[in-house]
């Protein structure tokens, strides 16, 4: 109209298989759909609850401390309330609570132990909540799976602590 020239737009048709173009549109397309998996799963009533077990988890581990017998460390009750969100909340839920609530409370005790920390007790929650996933889908009657499930997070716990102190006194 005033001298401009028309472009027609790009076609939009979904590129051929085996090209590169079509590895990039499935890679945006299930990218996509992982967010919005993630829109549904992090809903605001779920972070709230999210926030409220990171604390009860960091308050367990900070108040009730009983000094191990075997030199350092304590045993505390902060691993019952990770097994409760491994129980009622599943494994990424799980996983934020239990590392970073333990984090915290070691943050204030023992600071150098934090990020072994949040590594350890993360995957403690991670894997007892997939035990119990799992247990469940095979009929595996309720009490047997939490206990399988819980012992199997303590033992988890106690390699992850034993190879984290191997790393840090072995310098």
């Amino acid at each position: 109209i005033s001298g401009e020239v028309y472009i027609p737009p790009p076609d939009v048709s979904f590129p051929e298989k085996g090209s590169f173009l079509f590895f990039r549109a499935f890679l945006s397309f299930e990218w996509g759909r992982r967010i919005m998996k993630a829109k549904e799963y992090f809903t605001t009533k779920r972070i709230a609850f999210m926030a409220l077990f990171t604390a009860l988890v960091a308050i367990a581990t900070f108040i009730i401390q009983v000094p191990s017998p075997a030199g350092q460390g304590y045993i505390n009750v902060g691993d019952t309330m990770i097994f409760v969100c491994a129980a009622l909340f599943g494994p990424l839920f799980s996983f934020v609570a239990g590392g970073l609530g333990s984090a915290i409370a070691d943050m204030f005790v023992a600071p150098y132990y934090a990020p072994f920390t949040f590594i350890v007790k993360g995957l403690e929650g991670l894997v007892a909540a997939y035990i119990i996933k799992g247990l469940k889908k095979v009929r595996c009657p309720r009490p047997a799976a939490y206990v399988t499930a819980f012992v199997a997070g303590g033992l988890l716990m106690s390699a992850g602590y034993m190879l984290a102190e191997t790393v840090m006194f072995s310098w």
